[in-house]
């Protein structure tokens, strides 16, 4: 392809395109008052949480989240457990 800046054929052993992706831009911080905002519309009667996370481009799961921060419960951490083990018993035939 003219003026491509990948190409194909038998040189690239069947890799036709590589891309890079990196974070394109700094991470939002949500003003108080825009917290608000969002969470008062999410609790309203009958709101789906999905249109209003559209409604401000955000992410649904950020708007569980803070309301779970609202309501003064930390976000969901799974707590590390001990793993689990079953006793293993082993018939050996009655080949003693």
């Amino acid at each position: 392809m003219a003026g491509s800046k990948f190409r194909t054929g038998a040189a690239t052993n069947g890799v036709t395109r590589v891309e890079i992706v990196t974070r394109g831009e700094a991470r939002r911080e949500y003003m108080p008052d825009e917290w608000a905002r969002v969470l008062t519309e999410a609790a309203m009667p009958g709101a789906r949480m999905l249109l209003v996370a559209q409604r401000y481009g955000i992410s649904p799961s950020q708007v569980y989240r803070w309301r779970r921060e609202a309501a003064g419960r930390p976000a969901r951490q799974v707590s590390p457990r001990a793993p689990r083990f079953v006793p293993l018993l082993v018939d050996d035939g009655g080949m003693r």
